[in-house]
């Protein structure tokens, strides 16, 4: 396993939103594009490097606020907002670690760590 990068958004996270669909033309809700976009700046404030086969993802979010939050939405936020960016696509997600913990509003953040992992992972006998 080799170390890629660690960034820490600050804000509340969000999980993603359902797409809504006016008049036939379907769209992501406002909030969801919103903490995807800060994702991707934190993320593009620094090189990078070459995106690896395989990813290890591991997520911790402290929420500021005690709403109830759904980790693995949440996390699907994570995964669509690093795409093209820390793997080409979220399919080279092969192991995820995600918690949620609650804080101050003012510590409300995501942070986000990268690794690479084996890309010839086969089940341990």
């Amino acid at each position: 396993m080799t170390f890629i990068a660690s960034i820490t958004v600050r804000g509340e996270p969000r999980a993603k939103g359902r797409p809504r669909v006016v008049r036939g033309h379907a769209y992501t809700p406002k909030t969801t594009v919103d903490y995807e976009n800060l994702i991707r700046a934190e993320w593009d404030a620094e090189l990078r490097p070459d995106m690896p086969a395989c990813v290890r993802l591991v997520v911790r979010f402290y929420l500021g606020t005690h709403r109830r939050a759904d980790v693995d939405n949440m996390l699907k936020s994570v995964k669509d907002a690093l795409n093209q960016r820390a793997y080409d696509d979220d399919w080279r997600v092969y192991d995820v670690r995600s918690e949620k913990w609650h804080t101050s509003k003012d510590r409300a953040r995501t942070e986000i760590t990268v690794y690479a992992i084996d890309a010839d992972r086969e089940e341990r006998a």
